[in-house]
């Protein structure tokens, strides 16, 4: 049987890395994680568009 494919997608004032033990719990799964460009240390952040387009790249 295959599983579905889990996105995690870190939302307000989280990054990826708050996530890491739950990555790795699921790491026998279908698993995609985004990093979104609006969040995080970079000077130069995005908006919400760019965002979105992170997570439907990350569909594909």
């Amino acid at each position: 049987m295959t599983l579905p494919s889990q996105f995690i997608v870190p939302g307000a004032w989280r990054k990826l890395e708050h996530f890491r033990r739950l990555i790795d719990e699921l790491r026998d799964l279908d698993l995609h994680t985004v990093t979104m460009t609006s969040s995080g240390n970079d000077p130069a952040l995005r908006d919400m568009y760019a965002d979105a387009d992170m997570i439907a790249q990350a569909r594909l």
